[in-house]
């Protein structure tokens, strides 16, 4: 396994990405159609032209506001960012925000959706971008639930995923079978507890790709919201340390 351990450590503290000259400020609405007809909402905030695009996906139960204060931190590393409320989620502790995708598919259908049920919206996400600019290069984030998801979004996608950022995702069996096929550049990492950390190592072991990360934490929570100052005061700092580290070698 490769450790970002020493390489944390030569990362400064201001997390500049080269190329990127910081984010266009607002925040827009938008919808796309995922490919069996449903509506899928997100918000998009735009960097400067030709900046990469990291689409953001939530983890179980949660919405596009998992992002709030974490999408500024990507914006000021020179990204565009697109946070995507996935069919599976609701509003919980990520904010009061309505998931209004999750709304739509329960209102049409009478059911909830589970984890696997999204992947079409992600999909649709990644064709969203691509339209956008097709010459852009675009990165995945997942949280939980979709850090798996978006693993098997860059194995079906490779010439259209040029990142994935994978937080805590689960080695379950189709997962472990899968990550010998992800050739895309990835970061794995956790929550700090010994069960996570053992998941991101067994996939991280497997994966197909040359160039794979995992960031072993020594305090954070589930899934992206290891990267938010609000509910990781005390160890977020790591993770971004870890993550700019990542996608500055992605240059």
């Amino acid at each position: 396994m490769k450790q970002l351990a020493s390489l944390v450590l030569t990362v400064v503290c201001g997390f500049a990405l080269a190329g990127g000259s910081g984010p266009v400020s607002g925040i827009r609405a938008v919808t796309f159609q995922a490919a069996d007809g449903f509506t899928v909402y997100a918000d998009y905030t735009p960097a400067a032209p030709g900046a990469p695009v990291l689409l953001l996906f939530h983890q179980t139960e949660n919405n596009k506001s998992e992002y709030a204060d974490i999408a500024p931190q990507f914006h000021r590393l020179g990204f565009a960012t697109l946070a995507v409320d996935a069919r599976s989620g609701h509003a919980t502790h990520a904010g009061d925000n309505r998931n209004l995708t999750a709304e739509a598919y329960e209102q049409k259908t009478g059911n909830t959706a589970g984890d696997e049920q999204a992947l079409p919206d992600l999909e649709a996400a990644l064709a969203w971008a691509k339209r956008a600019d097709g010459s852009r290069r675009v990165m995945v984030v997942g949280s939980s639930y979709s850090a798996n998801l978006v693993l098997l979004l860059a194995a079906r996608h490779p010439r259209d995923v040029q990142g994935v950022l994978s937080f805590s995702p689960q080695a379950n069996e189709a997962t472990l079978k899968l990550a010998p096929t992800v050739r895309t550049p990835v970061f794995i990492t956790s929550a700090a507890s010994v069960d996570e950390i053992e998941d991101a190592r067994a996939i991280e072991r497997v994966l197909g790709s040359a160039k794979k990360l995992q960031y072993v934490p020594t305090t954070g929570p589930h899934g992206a919201l290891a990267l938010s100052p609000r509910f990781n005061p005390s160890g977020n700092t790591g993770y971004w340390k870890a993550v700019t580290a990542f996608l500055n070698g992605l240059k």
